[in-house]
């Protein structure tokens, strides 16, 4: 019989910026960046500006247990979260594709 976890799994490749990036770095990532969400994981994805699913799945989990209801928030949670240093290791490529 296999036990189920409780609780969020973890994922091992996710990891802070080691050493941390910046304040000038920071400050200027967080101007640039902007949520993209899923309208798969989403109740209303209208309100994150998103179009609805047209084969909704029911095995995917709602976002919105987390209590983040619309897109504004979402962005300035992102950005709070990079302006306190909450960044992990990337590469231009990783965001803007090769």
């Amino acid at each position: 019989m296999v036990r189920q976890q409780n609780g969020p799994k973890r994922n091992p490749k996710r990891s802070l910026s080691d050493p941390p990036i910046s304040e000038d770095e920071r400050a200027r990532l967080s101007s640039q960046v902007s949520y993209v969400g899923s309208p798969y994981h989403k109740r209303n994805p209208g309100d994150f500006g998103l179009n609805p699913p047209m084969s909704p799945r029911a095995d995917k989990t709602e976002c919105d247990s987390a209590g983040i209801v619309n897109k504004a928030e979402a962005n300035d949670l992102l950005e709070q979260g990079i302006r306190s240093g909450l960044t992990s290791p990337f590469e231009a490529s990783d965001i803007f594709g090769q």
